[in-house]
C-alpha cells in the first residue's frame, strides 16, 4: 500500500513538472520579457512597434475572410455530398480531406509556382498567369489559399451535424402547418447552426495563428500579420526579444479568447438520427470533385512537375525533364537527406514521447482530486490555442535564459520539445478515446488483487487502448513533418528539417530541389498514415472476431 502511494505521489510530481516545463514555463518567460521594459518606463506602443495596429488589422481581416470563404465552401460541400449517392460518398470524402493533409506553406508555394508569367498556368494555357498572380499576391488571394486548406474542417463538422438531423422533425412540422422551408429551418437549426459556428471559430483561430502562408505570400502582397511580425522581431538584426514577446502575448491572447469561445460548441457531439430516404443526384458529386482538383490536385501536380523539371523557366519542353533533383536531395551528405532524416527522427521521437505522456498522464489524472484534474486537463489542451510561433518564442526565452541548467537551446532537442508541446492536445484526445475503451471494473479488479498502477497501465489499459494510441502517433508524426513556424525559429545552425529546407530552397530560387524533397516528405507521411490505418483496422477486425467467438 505504501509503495503504491509513493508511486502515485512521484508520478503526480513528474506530471506536474512536465506540464509546467512544456506549457507554463514558456508562457511565464514571455510575460517576464514583455513586462520588463514596461517596468522601466518604456511605453507599450514603443515596445510593440508603430505598425502593430496595421499588423493586427491585417491578421483580423485575413482571418475573417478565410473563415467566411471556408464556411461557405464547407457548408455547400457538406450539403452536396449529402445529396450524392451513398456509394459515391466514401470515395468523395478522402478527396475532400486531401487539402487538409498538405502543409499550408506548401500549398502557398505550389500556387506561387502555378501563377506568374512563367508559372505552370501560362505554360499550359498560354495566358491568365499574370491575372492569377495579381489575385494570389494580395490579401484575398492569401485568404483563398488558406481557405482551400481549412474548408475540410468546416466540411467534417457540417457533415457530422447533417447526419444528426432527425428528418421526422421536418415531417412533423409540415403536418402542423409549417411551410417546407420553415420546417427544414426548424429541423436543421438546433444541430447544424452550432456546428457551423464552432467550425467558423476554429477556422478563424487557425487563420490568426497561421504563419506559413503569410510568410510565403505576404511580402509580395504587402501584408504582414502578427505571426510574421513575431518571427521578424527575432530574425532581423537587431533582435528585439521584448517586442517578440509582447506581440506573441497579444497574438496568444487573441487565439486563447477565440478558443474559449469555440470550446463549448465543439463539445456538442452530433448523434445519429433516424433518416428517411433522400433523393440523390449524381451531378452533386461534380462540385466536390472540382474542389478536390483545385485544392489538392493542382498543388500536388505543380509540386510534382517542378520536381521533375530541369529548370522552371524552360517550361514543359520535352527535354526539360529529369530525376536528378530526387537523386540530389537523397544523396548522402546532401542537406536534403539530412533534413529528411532529422524530420523523421524528430517526428518518431515526438510521436512516441507524446503518446506515452498522454496515456500515462491521463491514467494518473484519474487519481487526482477533481479540481486539480480539471485544471491539468485544461492546461494540457491549452497549446491548441497557442500559435507555434508564440510557443517557439517562449521556449527560446526560457531555455536560453541565464542560469538555465539544461543547455538544449541551440540543439536539435529544442525542436522536439516544441513539437511535443504543440502536439500535446492531439495526443491527449487520442489517448482519452483509447482509455475510454477500458471497463472500469477491470482496473478495480486488478487493484483489489494487488496489481500496482504500472502493471494496471501496461497490462490492462495500454493493450485495450493500443489502436487509438497508434492512430494518435500517426497524427503526431504527420503534424511534426509539416511544422514550419517553430522549426524556422528553433533550428540550430547547420540543421534543417523538411519544412525549413523546402522553404529555404523556394526562397533562394532553387525550387526544383525543394519540391523534390517535398514529394519525398509527403510520400513518407502518407505511407505512415496508410500503414498505421491498416494495422488499426487489423486489430479491430481481430478483436471483433474474438468477441464473436467468445459470445458463441
Amino acid at each position: 500500500m505504501q509503495s503504491g502511494r509513493s508511486f502515485r505521489r512521484t508520478a503526480e510530481i513528474l506530471l506536474l513538472g512536465t506540464f509546467a516545463l512544456l506549457i507554463l514555463a514558456p508562457v511565464a518567460a514571455l510575460l517576464f520579457e514583455a513586462a520588463t521594459p514596461l517596468t522601466h518606463g518604456q511605453s507599450w506602443r514603443t515596445l510593440l512597434g508603430h505598425d502593430l495596429f496595421a499588423n493586427l488589422l491585417a491578421t483580423l481581416e485575413l482571418a475573417a475572410l478565410t473563415a467566411a470563404l471556408s464556411l461557405i465552401a464547407g457548408a455547400l460541400l457538406a450539403g452536396l455530398v449529402e445529396a450524392t449517392p451513398v456509394r459515391w460518398q466514401q470515395g468523395l470524402e478522402p478527396l475532400l480531406l486531401g487539402s487538409f493533409l498538405m502543409p499550408p506553406y506548401l500549398t502557398a508555394v505550389a500556387w506561387s509556382l502555378i501563377a506568374g508569367p512563367v508559372g505552370l498556368w501560362n505554360q499550359v494555357l498560354g495566358h491568365g498567369g499574370l491575372a492569377l498572380a495579381k489575385l494570389l499576391y494580395a490579401l484575398p488571394g492569401m485568404a483563398i489559399v488558406m481557405a482551400l486548406h481549412l474548408t475540410p474542417l468546416v466540411y467534417v463538422m457540417a457533415s457530422a451535424a447533417l447526419r444528426g438531423v432527425d428528418h421526422r422533425l421536418i415531417e412533423t412540422a409540415q403536418v402542423h402547418g409549417a411551410s417546407p422551408l420553415r420546417a427544414r429551418w426548424m429541423a436543421y437549426r438546433p444541430g447544424v447552426a452550432p456546428a457551423l459556428l464552432a467550425a467558423t471559430l476554429l477556422v478563424f483561430l487557425a487563420s490568426t495563428e497561421e504563419f506559413g502562408v503569410p510568410k510565403v505570400l505576404g511580402d509580395m502582397a504587402g501584408v504582414q500579420v502578427l505571426s510574421v511580425a513575431v518571427e521578424q522581431a527575432l530574425d532581423v538584426w537587431p533582435v528585439n526579444l521584448p517586442r517578440a514577446a509582447g506581440i506573441g502575448l497579444l497574438l496568444g491572447t487573441l487565439a486563447l479568447l477565440i478558443w474559449l469561445l469555440a470550446l463549448p460548441l465543439t463539445r456538442m457531439t452530433a448523434t445519429s438520427a433516424q433518416r428517411r430516404a433522400v433523393k440523390t443526384r449524381r451531378w452533386c458529386a461534380l462540385p466536390p470533385l472540382l474542389f478536390a482538383v483545385i485544392a489538392t490536385g493542382l498543388p500536388l501536380g505543380a509540386i510534382g512537375v517542378t520536381a521533375l523539371q530541369k529548370a522552371v523557366t524552360n517550361g514543359l519542353a520535352s527535354g526539360n525533364w529529369t530525376w536528378k533533383h530526387f537523386a540530389q536531395v537523397l544523396t548522402p551528405g546532401d542537406g536534403g537527406l539530412a533534413a529528411l532524416q532529422t524530420s523523421i527522427g524528430l517526428s518518431v521521437g515526438t510521436s512516441v514521447a507524446g503518446m506515452a505522456l498522454a496515456v500515462t498522464g491521463l491514467f494518473i489524472l484519474q487519481r487526482f482530486p477533481e479540481r486539480t484534474r480539471r485544471f491539468l486537463e485544461v492546461l494540457g489542451y491549452a497549446p491548441q490555442a497557442i500559435p507555434g510561433v508564440v510557443m517557439a518564442t517562449g521556449l527560446i526565452l526560457f531555455w536560453n535564459a541565464p542560469g538555465n541548467p539544461l543547455p538544449i537551446y541551440g540543439h536539435v532537442p529544442i525542436i522536439g520539445l516544441a513539437y511535443l508541446a504543440l502536439t500535446l492536445p492531439y495526443a491527449l484526445r487520442y489517448a482519452a478515446s483509447g482509455l475510454q475503451q477500458v471497463p472500469v471494473g477491470l482496473s478495480q479488479a486488478a487493484s483489489v488483487h494487488g496489481a500496482r498502477p504500472p502493471r494496471v497501465l501496461t497490462q490492462i489499459h495500454l493493450p485495450l487502448a493500443w489502436p487509438h494510441v497508434l492512430a494518435g502517433g500517426a497524427v503526431l508524426f504527420a503534424f511534426c513533418m509539416r511544422e514550419l513556424a517553430a522549426s524556422i525559429l528553433l533550428q540550430p545552425p547547420g540543421t534543417q528539417v523538411i519544412s525549413t529546407y523546402v522553404y529555404a530552397q523556394f526562397d533562394q530560387g532553387n525550387v526544383n530541389d525543394g519540391m523534390a524533397l517535398a514529394v519525398v516528405g509527403i510520400a513518407s507521411t502518407l505511407l505512415v498514415l496508410i500503414a498505421v490505418r491498416g494495422v488499426v483496422q487489423g486489430l479491430s477486425t481481430t478483436r471483433s472476431a474474438e468477441a464473436s467467438a467468445s459470445a458463441k
